[in-house]
């Protein structure tokens, strides 16, 4: 019984993860299709500067009040309250005070006004109810599927409203300032208690002490995930920043959707086993496997047909982004392969490796940005980034090769899976697949297919498990 109510969370939170990711594809979409070329270059950068907010201040209370056992006490939420507000109230300051620095970062210095006017938003989502979080102690999860998903639709369905009246990039300020007011809005719905703010020196001093490292980690995710958005905001042309962000925003989408999604099922599993040597050593390379061919999939579906995919969301206005969107592809693929090396070091309780591999990420930052100081193409940048990933990638593996024995092994099938995928990629790039767009996007399915196959029938043991999965 425990174990269904088990899949049917999970089920739950991969349903509504997949519904929220797919409103935000969706919006930005929608956001590129009104707005020019450079207007969604100015609105990408309103995106970077928000996620470089949240990033740098995220101390994870939501988290503490689920492992804390204390969490559920409502002296302990009214402190967490009363930290989110001063968080809240903090970043608004620090967006505000450096508005004048960020608009000179990305030469947008006639747009000062634009980046106060955002500074509000860290205001605001600081005063969250957490009463919603606290529910997945009693593992109840469905307003916690509607807080972080709702939102997103409802910014998606804001577009074409605020599209009636804005046709510059205000469109994009005023979506974002729709889905924190709804945000906030719908925690207080679902909240059982009042909102108050406390004080209590334990909670805070315990709060802080299990949040402060993971503000560390969130600056290491930050240069991982908008790195290369940012670089080429700021050191190239703000079209040449709308075009990159779209394809960008095209790879990213389905790899946070198949790492959410391995992570919600593998993980559990693992973690179950992991006093077990060899049930997790076994299931650690079954995860891992799985996440190279999740990874190769991905790569190898928008490295032939992503172009065409691209021009078809977005339209012809972002052609340019065909040459940077094979590379975007090849780096998202290892980074889904990735997800399986931090799968198994949070299955082991190794947490600190994830933050390893991401401070191996970020060593290729530097390189990228010197290429971009000195003017060289975007792709140049972009191939920093796929290094910086398979260096992640590798170095955690060979950090977890005490907790998976079959590291050899696992070492060779990612880099026979990233070589296929390497050739592919030069293939695409000297038009091997030529065709109109529906064309290119049937060769996506049919390669990504047949390969992926080839790569399946390789792998027995991993083979031998999915049949048996599959059977129960």
């Amino acid at each position: 019984m425990e174990s269904r109510k088990f899949i049917k969370s999970g089920l739950i939170l991969s349903a509504g993860s997949l519904i929220g990711a797919c409103s935000a594809f969706g919006r930005n979409v929608l956001i590129a299709r009104y707005l020019s070329v450079e207007n969604y270059g100015i609105a990408t950068t309103f995106a970077i500067v928000m996620t470089l907010v949240e990033a740098t201040s995220n101390i994870a209370i939501d988290r503490f009040i689920v492992q804390s056992k204390y969490g559920n006490n409502l002296e302990t939420q009214k402190v967490c309250h009363f930290i989110e507000f001063i968080r809240g109230l903090l970043g608004a300051v620090f967006l505000f005070l450096s508005s004048g620095w960020i608009a000179a970062l990305f030469n947008l210095q006639d747009l000062v006004w634009a980046y106060q006017m955002i500074s509000v938003v860290p205001f605001i989502r600081g005063l969250l109810h957490l009463d919603v979080i606290r529910f997945q102690r009693e593992q109840n999860f469905v307003p916690t599927v509607f807080l972080e998903n709702l939102p997103q639709v409802i910014s998606l369905v804001a577009v074409p409203v605020f599209a009636l009246f804005l046709d510059d990039y205000m469109l994009m300020i005023g979506v974002i300032l729709s889905q924190v007011f709804s945000t906030v809005i719908i925690s207080h719905l679902f909240a059982m208690r009042n909102y108050r703010l406390g004080w209590g020196y334990t909670d805070f001093r315990a709060a802080m002490r299990f949040g402060w490292p993971l503000i560390l980690n969130g600056m290491l995710l930050f240069g991982v995930l908008q790195a290369d958005r940012t670089i080429v905001g700021s050191f190239y042309s703000i079209e040449e920043l709308g075009w990159f962000g779209a394809a960008f925003a095209l790879s990213l989408f389905p790899a946070s959707i198949l790492s959410r999604v391995a992570q919600t099922f593998l993980l559990p599993k693992l973690a179950a086993v992991q006093e077990n040597d060899g049930s997790f050593s076994f299931l650690s390379e079954v995860c891992i496997s799985a996440c190279i061919l999740l990874g190769s999939s991905l790569s190898m579906g928008l490295i032939v047909g992503g172009g065409a995919v691209l021009t078809l969301f977005y339209g012809p206005e972002y052609a340019l982004a065909n040459q940077v969107i094979a590379w975007l592809a090849l780096m998202q693929g290892i980074r889904v392969a990735k997800a399986g090396t931090v799968i198994v070091a949070i299955g082991k309780g190794k947490t600190k490796i994830p933050m390893y591999g991401n401070m191996l990420r970020i060593l290729m930052i530097p390189f990228g940005v010197y290429f971009a100081w000195v003017g060289a193409d975007i792709v140049d940048v972009v191939l920093c980034g796929v290094l910086g990933e398979y260096l992640a990638f590798a170095g955690m593996l060979i950090l977890m090769r005490r907790h998976t024995p079959s590291f050899g092994k696992l070492f060779f099938r990612f880099n026979f899976v990233f070589g296929a995928n390497l050739a592919l990629t030069f293939m695409g790039l000297n038009g091997f697949f030529p065709g109109a767009e529906l064309q290119q996007i049937i060769w996506a399915f049919l390669v990504t297919f047949a390969v992926n196959l080839i790569f399946l029938l390789c792998m027995p043991d991993f083979f031998r498990w999915l049949k048996e999965s599959l059977k129960t």
